[in-house]
C-alpha cells in the first residue's frame, strides 16, 4: 500500500471512508479500509455509524464479540439469587442466637451491619447487569 492510495479517501467517522471532495455527498460510494489496507467498498452504503469493523471478508459485531458478557451476567443473576438466600439464612440465625441469648446491642449492630452490605452488593451486582444490558441494546441500535 502506498500514500498515495490513502491520499485519495477522507474519513467519514465509525471507520469509513469516502473519495477525497465526496464527503459530504449522500450518494457517493463509502470503503472499509481492511487489514491489508485496501480500501473495499461498504456493504453498507446507506449510513456510516453501522458499528461494525471490516477484517478482511469477515465483519465483526460488538454483540458477538463480547458474548462472554451475557454469561458473565447470568452469573452476577446467580450470585444475587444465592447471596440474597445466604442473607436470609443468616438473618435467621442471628434472630435464633438473639432469642436465645437475650440479643442486645451488639447483636442488633451485627444485624444491621449485615443488611447494609447485603443491600450495597445487591445493588452493585443490578447495576453490573443494567451496563451488560445497556452496551447489548446500544450495540442493537447502532446495527439497524
Amino acid at each position: 500500500m502506498n500514500e498515495s492510495e490513502d491520499d485519495k479517501y477522507a474519513s467519514i467517522g465509525y471507520d469509513r471512508y469516502k473519495l477525497k471532495g465526496k464527503e459530504d455527498d449522500e450518494n457517493a460510494d463509502v470503503f472499509v479500509k481492511t487489514d491489508s489496507g485496501d480500501y473495499v467498498k461498504s456493504d453498507d452504503q446507506k449510513s456510516n455509524d453501522s458499528g461494525e469493523k471490516v477484517m478482511g471478508e469477515e465483519k465483526l459485531i460488538l454483540t458477538k464479540k463480547y458474548d462472554i458478557l451475557k454469561k458473565y451476567q447470568f452469573l452476577l443473576y446467580l450470585l444475587m439469587f444465592v447471596g440474597t438466600g445466604y442473607t436470609l439464612y443468616l438473618l435467621n440465625n442471628f434472630l435464633e442466637a438473639s432469642k436465645r441469648y437475650g440479643g442486645g446491642y451488639v447483636m442488633n449492630d451485627a444485624i444491621l451491619s449485615m443488611i447494609i452490605a447485603y443491600v450495597i452488593s445487591m445493588f452493585s451486582l443490578f447495576c453490573l447487569t443494567k451496563i451488560i444490558d445497556f452496551l447489548f441494546d446500544l450495540d442493537k441500535k447502532s446495527n439497524k
